[in-house]
């Protein structure tokens, strides 16, 4: 059978079976029919069947799946706000889609169910939306539905870490585990010099493999700091001529947008992140950038508690920092 053959949906198709006469309990039954030359009688009976296999092989194979517990912590709006889609609405191969759901994911969260189905169309994509919204599996489930075993074809996601490279691939291998694919990390190199560490691996696979059509940045906004974005640009040169780029980030700064600009074509913009999540960021990271320079700082701002923001004014007045970090909301 063919790896990329989808599966039916509840209530349609003949399931792995194939149709009506690749069942041998109908032929037992057909035969055995007393007056069998009535055809509405036979007819009445191949619809009964048919309707029993569809039912068993559209929902047995959920039933055998090794799902989690419930994940009972609470979630905020960015997370449960969705209108409501299942990833069976995306006509997943059910391999992916029995990772899916082994991997504890219910439904798809908000930045899942604006990016999935754009992705599978080939479309570009420029997405913001906060960290724990499940931004990774939003490139992840496209990049592992879109490979095709019957081609050596290679998906490349690209991050700035090794910690968050480890932790993709991980999500990879989870999400992917019913598939006959195999994901590999590398790390352990400058970044700067990340294009021709991976040129002579890419050329010596040339005659096996193909890059693939797609190509995932996350954390756009750290990828294309000045130090990294030359290398980010060299390896898009390996990609075909007509290729797809995926790129996820929490902030948007001028370098994203100047990206965009060059390399991605008519992108689908998503933006999840309001105003006042913006500001939260640009506080909390300006305090963090103040703090690595090696100067004490405390920040605040609307989204904390209040009791948090008692405990840092009153910190603040009584001398344990000398700079203070806040919105224009709490000035």
């Amino acid at each position: 059978m063919n790896s990329r053959e989808r599966y039916p949906a509840p209530g349609i198709g003949f399931g792995r079976g194939g149709g009506v006469n690749a069942n041998p309990s109908f032929q037992s039954r057909r035969n055995q029919l007393p007056g069998s030359n009535d055809s509405s009688v036979i007819d009445e009976v191949e619809k009964t069947v048919q309707s029993e296999d569809v039912d068993s092989s559209s929902q047995d194979w959920k039933a055998r799946l090794k799902i989690p517990p419930p994940d009972t912590r609470y979630k905020s709006e960015d997370v449960t706000a969705t209108t409501g889609n299942e990833f069976e609405d995306y006509f997943l191969k059910r391999e992916l889609l029995m990772g899916i759901y082994e991997k504890g994911f219910e439904r798809p969260s908000p930045i899942q169910e604006e990016s999935i189905p754009t992705a599978l169309t080939g479309s570009d994509i420029l997405a913001r939306a906060k960290n724990g919204t499940g931004k990774t599996a939003a490139f992840c489930i496209p990049a592992l539905e879109k490979i095709d075993q019957d081609n050596n074809v290679i998906q490349v996601i690209l991050v700035p870490t090794r910690e968050l490279a480890l932790q993709t691939s991980q999500v990879c291998k989870e999400l992917g585990k019913h598939l006959q694919i195999q994901v590999m990390v590398t790390t352990g190199v400058t970044f700067c010099n990340l294009a021709v560490y991976l040129y002579p691996i890419i050329h010596s696979l040339e005659f096996s493999l193909e890059i693939s059509t797609e190509y995932a940045v996350a954390e756009a906004d750290k990828l294309l700091s000045p130090e990294f974005q030359p290398s980010i640009e060299q390896l898009i040169r390996f990609l075909p001529a007509t290729h797809q780029i995926l790129m996820f980030s929490a902030t948007f700064p001028v370098t994203v947008k100047d990206f965009k600009d060059r390399y991605l074509q008519k992108p689908y913009i998503i933006n999840l992140m309001d105003e006042l999540t913006l500001k939260v960021n640009r506080v909390e990271l300006l305090a963090k950038k103040i703090t690595e320079l090696g100067h004490s700082c405390f920040y605040i701002h609307a989204k904390m508690l209040q009791d948090h923001r008692n405990r840092v004014f009153h910190d603040f007045r009584n001398g344990a920092c000398r700079n203070l970090v806040c919105t224009d909301i709490i000035c």
